[in-house]
């Protein structure tokens, strides 16, 4: 999937950056413990009885996830509306914070992210303030524990 997105040449960078987006929410469910589908045929072996608990699963799911992180700030960089792009920045940074557990390595890119939009849009962004405020109290919880 991820190479797809990258391939396709008319894609806008803002649709590539969504498209990542879903991509990184998918793979966020993948890495649930219990999968929120399960097959009701008992002939059939599902996913969720063939690879969960196998660590090379996790690793790759994990490895997809920070792949799609990146190419999602890389696409967001290339917009050329500002606007648009500190939009964009928000949009990834609130699907980063609602499907990933927040690491260094996440808040990191989370907080570029941020950066990305505080000097795209007006500082009057309540959605800019309401994100912030996630990370910081997201950050605070981490060094507390």
């Amino acid at each position: 999937m991820l190479a797809l997105v990258n391939s396709l040449a008319g894609m806008t960078s803002l649709f590539k950056a969504k498209a990542f987006i879903a991509i990184l929410l998918l793979t966020s469910t993948l890495s649930q413990k219990k999968l929120p589908y399960h097959i009701q045929n008992k002939e059939v072996v599902g996913n969720d009885l063939l690879f969960l608990g196998d660590l090379s699963y996790y690793e790759d799911v994990a490895s997809i996830s920070w792949t799609a992180l990146q190419n999602i700030l890389d696409c967001l960089l290339q917009v050329p509306n500002s606007v648009t792009q500190g939009n964009g920045a928000l949009e990834a940074c609130d699907s980063i914070t609602m499907s990933l557990k927040l690491t260094d390595e996440v808040s990191k890119v989370c907080y570029e992210l941020i950066g990305i939009a505080q000097s795209s849009l007006p500082q009057i962004n309540q959605y800019l303030k309401y994100l912030l405020d996630v990370l910081n109290r997201q950050s605070l919880k981490s060094a507390a524990s």
